[in-house]
């Protein structure tokens, strides 16, 4: 067995995660914050995004390469659910600057 969706689901959630950091890191670059977030209304909100993604996928994952395993649930159907859990957390980022 392959596991291609839970490889693919990990490997995008591995890149959501360094873009999660990047955007921090730009706010902490241009308000000079070296811990916390220093009352910076945009760094404490990109920090939760972040910390809200790095809390939820390793279990959607997990459960993913159950799902997979088991053979629970048709391939095509686990990779849109994927997506669809991908994209959601890519709106969940940028909506949380709003």
């Amino acid at each position: 067995m392959l596991l291609t969706t839970t490889l693919t689901t990990a490997a995008a959630a591995a890149i959501i995660n360094i873009w999660l950091s990047i955007r921090c890191g730009q706010i902490r670059t241009k308000d000079s914050i070296s811990i916390g977030h220093g009352g910076s209304e945009m760094l404490e909100r990109r920090m939760r995004a972040q910390l809200n993604f790095a809390e939820n996928t390793p279990l959607v994952v997990i459960l993913f390469l159950g799902l997979e395993l088991c053979g629970l649930i048709p391939d095509l159907a686990l990779a849109i659910i994927a997506a669809v859990y991908i994209f959601a957390r890519i709106a969940h980022g940028i909506g949380m600057d709003a």
